[in-house]
């Protein structure tokens, strides 16, 4: 419940600080330093749509806390709103499977049921953390974008596959973190 009131006044501030920066960006004020810091001042202006460099540090926090806030922040609405349904599922499938009495468990299915809804919103949150700032990143990359030094978070993952001994191949995963 913390989280989510965390959560809730995270994005309240959010949605007020995007005001102010539109009203910045048509000229009615000037860019405070946190803004600066973010590389707001480096918004461009494609096919009529003014873009602003995304913050891999902020997605992956935001991420963190609730998964598919991440996505939302990048502007990925609907990705978030499903990674946060399919997260929510999990825990709620987890949680009333573990309110069944054991002895009107009849068939054995709640201890697995609870395992699988918890297993679901694991991996829910895990691919939202790590989807969220590999997103900002390209998103600066695609545009040019650099964030002011201690704001750029990247995370490049990769698969790979290995032989080193004729035996068979196997099969690695890889990320690089730089701050």
């Amino acid at each position: 419940i913390v989280l989510l009131l965390v959560a809730m006044v995270a994005s309240a501030a959010l949605c007020a600080g995007q005001e102010q920066q539109e009203q910045k960006a048509a000229g009615e004020g000037s860019l405070y330093a946190s803004e600066r810091l973010l590389g707001y001042d480096q918004a461009i202006e494609v096919d009529g749509q003014l873009l602003k460099p995304k913050s891999p540090l902020l997605a992956a926090a935001a991420s963190f806390a609730l998964p598919g806030w991440g996505q939302r922040l990048n502007g990925q609405k609907q990705k978030g709103k499903t990674i946060m349904c399919v997260y929510c599922a999990g825990v709620g499938v987890s949680m009333l499977a573990l309110q069944i009495p054991y002895e009107m468990d009849i068939f054995g299915i709640a201890d697995t049921m609870a395992f699988l809804g918890m297993l679901t919103s694991f991996g829910t949150w895990l691919y939202s953390l790590i989807d969220a700032p590999v997103y900002a990143s390209k998103w600066n990359d695609r545009y040019g974008f650099e964030l002011a030094e201690g704001t750029w978070l990247r995370i490049d993952p990769r698969v790979g596959m290995a032989n080193p001994y004729g035996t068979t191949p196997a099969v690695g995963l890889g990320a690089t973190i730089t701050f």
